[in-house]
């Protein structure tokens, strides 16, 4: 879980917010997008079960943790031609573009420790 709080830590500085704002139960657009970044990597390069990740968010339900994990997922697979609206298209390409420098700088922190997909 240390390395779980560290890629909150990371993805709440690359947002601009501060961990517990990631943490909390807010519906702000911007909360909603870090939440959903640190889900997706925490899954992904920790492979800890939506549960255990629900137990870092304020004890969420871990179907909660889930979806949060595909919608950021989803987002991921828009591409630039796709005929979904462009505010959509703009979530994905900064999603994108945060996971990468994200990716980046933890894996400098800890990449004995993590193998990225």
């Amino acid at each position: 879980l240390k390395l779980a709080k560290l890629i909150i830590k990371h993805v709440a500085a690359e947002f601009n917010l501060k961990p517990t704002d990631i943490r909390s139960d807010s519906r702000k657009q911007s909360f909603v997008m870090a939440r959903g970044v640190s889900i997706w990597l925490i899954r992904k390069l920790l492979d800890l079960s939506f549960a255990k990740i629900g137990s870092l968010f304020s004890n969420r339900d871990h179907s909660t943790i889930m979806h949060a994990y595909r919608k950021t997922d989803q987002q991921l697979e828009l591409s630039d031609d796709s005929p979904n609206n462009q505010f959509n298209n703009e979530s994905a390409a900064l999603i994108r573009l945060t996971l990468d420098r994200l990716e980046l700088k933890l894996s400098n922190l800890f990449a004995s420790e993590i193998q990225f997909v």
